[in-house]
């Protein structure tokens, strides 16, 4: 984990290290914009010094009936980025799993830990809005937006490519193209 936590230095990477049970955990927070604060943790035994990386609760708790089209999500999702995959728990969570290589040198684990880092932020922040889009594609809550009340989001919360919108529900909408004047809070004044 020294290794790691070189690297991260060098990068000014803010993260924090803990010692559990038979465990070290190096903790790096990151959000995703329109969508949840999250951590990747990166784990290592203290006796073999394998790195398992996890980022939970990317998306939590999904109705026992939505899982379904949660798995199909995933499926995709996997099949579109190597390097690291996405499952999905018992309690309805979509998880983040990777591990590096057991071969690797001790050395190279600082390395290969940040390119891992940089890999699984920028990919769970390019491909989130699909999965959430997959998730509740044809569910009645979520078709009938119109009966929605929408707030946009922030100028912090908006990348170049999309527009935000959360609604009272706790919904979150990503659209692609700007709201018309008469969109923009459901013709409230």
């Amino acid at each position: 984990m020294q290794y790691i936590m070189q690297v991260f230095d060098h990068y000014e990477i803010n993260y924090t290290f803990e010692k559990e049970e038979g465990f070290q955990v190096i903790t790096v927070p990151f959000s995703i914009p329109c969508g949840p604060a999250l951590q990747i943790k990166f784990f290592s035994s203290e006796e073999d010094h394998d790195v398992t990386i996890a980022v939970f609760n990317v998306v939590s708790e999904i109705p026992k009936k939505m899982r379904h089209k949660a798995l199909e999500a995933i499926n995709k999702f996997n099949m579109e980025v190597p390097g690291f995959k996405l499952i999905l728990d018992d309690g309805g969570d979509i998880d983040v799993q990777a591990e590096l290589p057991w071969t690797l040198e001790e050395s190279c684990t600082g390395d290969i830990a940040f390119e891992m880092y940089i890999r699984i932020t920028h990919c769970l922040r390019a491909k989130y809005k699909d999965l959430i889009a997959v998730l509740y594609q044809g569910n009645k809550k979520t078709d009938s937006f119109s009966k929605i009340n929408w707030h946009p989001v922030t100028e912090e919360g908006r990348s170049k490519e999309s527009f935000c919108y959360i609604s009272d529900e706790g919904l979150v909408r990503i659209d692609k193209i700007p709201p018309r004047d008469d969109q923009q809070n459901n013709g409230e004044e």
